[in-house]
């Protein structure tokens, strides 16, 4: 088949929904040597996190931490960021206290009238 039937061929393809397109984002690549590579994205690195991952997900992504340090930097940040999230305390301005506070005296005084 020349190229251009390929082209035409993976045209109509497309059109006749012959492609299945892979929704998860994980990938695998070829590196110089030839060997697989996978690049995860911050997101199933998230999820790994979470333990909202598949027994599957989970395996290759802890295969893949054993070789790639860079992926374990990355979850190594995503920890500490996880871990500071976690301790962030907030609470409701005083302003929006007082603001309740008025509004309720005001509304318990109306009241008694």
């Amino acid at each position: 088949m020349g190229r251009k039937w390929a082209i035409i061929d993976c045209r109509t393809r497309l059109i006749s929904g012959h492609f299945t397109i892979i929704s998860n984002w994980t990938s695998r690549f070829k590196d110089i040597n030839g060997l697989t590579m996978t690049k995860f994205t911050p997101e199933d690195l998230l999820l790994y996190l979470y333990k909202e991952t598949s027994e599957k997900q989970t395996a290759d992504i802890e295969e893949a931490l054993k070789k790639d340090w860079t992926l374990r930097e990355k979850l190594a940040v995503l920890k500490t960021s996880m871990q500071r999230l976690d301790k962030i305390v907030t609470g409701p301005r005083t302003e929006v206290i007082l603001n309740v506070l008025n509004y309720a005296r005001e509304k318990s005084a109306e009241e008694v009238k």
